[in-house]
């Protein structure tokens, strides 16, 4: 959970920020490129809980029904 909330959703703003510099580039600059990083590396602390829960619900089903 720490990775999808944490480190990931950083490297992606980290990402966006990246992207924004680049596209201020001239075309000549060595830095240039026509690719963009991707954004969307992480999860959102709500995406995160969810999932949790989900796990919880299903897991005690499981052991519930078996």
């Amino acid at each position: 959970m720490y990775d999808a909330v944490g480190l990931r959703l950083h490297s992606g703003r980290h990402a966006t920020a990246l992207n924004a510099i680049i596209a201020e580039l001239p075309p000549d600059h060595p830095a240039y490129t026509n690719g963009t990083l991707r954004e969307s590396l992480g999860h959102t602390p709500v995406q995160v809980a969810a999932g949790c829960a989900i796990g919880f619900i299903l897991s005690f089903a499981i052991m519930v029904f078996l």
